[in-house]
């Protein structure tokens, strides 16, 4: 009996689709999850003793062993407390906003993801900077901030900078913090409302001249405080101030000790000893500032 051309050439091409279906399938290798006994035993020690949301403490001790400056919250004062609070947003903004994606500040997986590759590429949040800076990647600091989203921000400019200066991140940010209240302090001209940008109440002409503001000081004579009105450096931005904030420090004399140390806590007392300020206890509060935010 003759066999029918039509079904003779279905079986084959049934047969080649079934070959040219197991050799694809043959070939897919398995997905390899980053292991790293080294960085596995990190984050067990970094999220030790904690209870909460398990997705929220996974994401802060990513967080926390990249470098992020997520608070001293939680059993270990590391920031890891399995509550998803503002710092911990702020960072997964700042993080999402560094590698491209949305920065939403939700823990969605694609972000999850990509701070698990990071952290078991041993990567930090210096190395992230310098790649989104050379990115073009900006982040704005607006009146409606909050104070986490304001400390990210003014960490990542000073992560970039302090590549080119060696003036300590954490240094930066809490003299931001404390100079300009989480820059809602920045001086303002008094006669004609002109923003300075001036995050650091550095006095003198800035690139884009001055402004007259009141400041407090405190007298060497009495110790008390009193209001005056200085002239203040003006910016064109605060990126420009953090710049114009190193340079002020590198160009003056008096803080050349500083730089001698590679430690934030010993370079905010050497720059207090040199006259930066006028408040005798500016390096302490420096200090706790970044212990407050895990920037020590």
């Amino acid at each position: 009996m003759a066999q029918d051309p039509t079904w003779l050439t279905f079986l084959k091409e049934l047969w080649n689709w079934m070959i040219a279906f197991f050799k694809k399938l043959l070939a897919i290798q398995p997905v390899e999850e980053p292991s790293d006994p080294a960085v596995d035993a990190l984050l067990k020690e970094i999220s030790k003793g904690v209870t909460g949301d398990a997705t929220v403490i996974l994401s802060q001790s990513y967080l926390r062993a990249l470098g992020f400056p997520i608070g001293n919250y939680g059993p270990n004062q590391n920031g890891v407390d399995g509550v998803y609070g503002s710092a911990s947003q702020a960072s997964v903004k700042l993080f999402q906003s560094m590698v491209g994606l949305s920065n939403s500040g939700q823990l969605e997986t694609g972000t999850l993801i990509r701070l698990k590759e990071k952290v078991y590429a041993h990567a930090t949040v210096r190395d992230l900077a310098q790649t989104a800076g050379s990115n073009g990647v900006n982040l704005p600091i607006t009146a409606s901030s909050t104070r986490a989203d304001f400390v990210n921000a003014v960490f990542y400019y000073a992560l970039i900078d302090e590549a080119e200066t060696a003036v300590p991140a954490g240094v930066t940010v809490a003299q931001a913090i404390l100079e300009s209240n989480y820059g809602k302090s920045v001086p303002v001209d008094r006669a004609t409302g002109r923003y300075s940008y001036n995050l650091f109440g550095i006095k003198g002409t800035g690139p884009a001249g001055t402004v007259q503001d009141y400041s407090w000081e405190e007298n060497p004579t009495t110790g008390e405080w009193e209001q005056m009105l200085s002239q203040f450096k003006a910016y064109t931005s605060f990126a420009d101030s953090i710049k114009g904030h190193s340079q002020f420090l590198l160009e003056n004399k008096r803080y050349a000790q500083a730089f001698k140390t590679k430690n934030a806590q010993e370079f905010a007392k050497a720059i207090a000893a040199a006259g930066y300020a006028t408040d005798s206890q500016y390096a302490a509060k420096l200090i706790t500032l970044m212990e407050e935010w895990g920037m020590a």
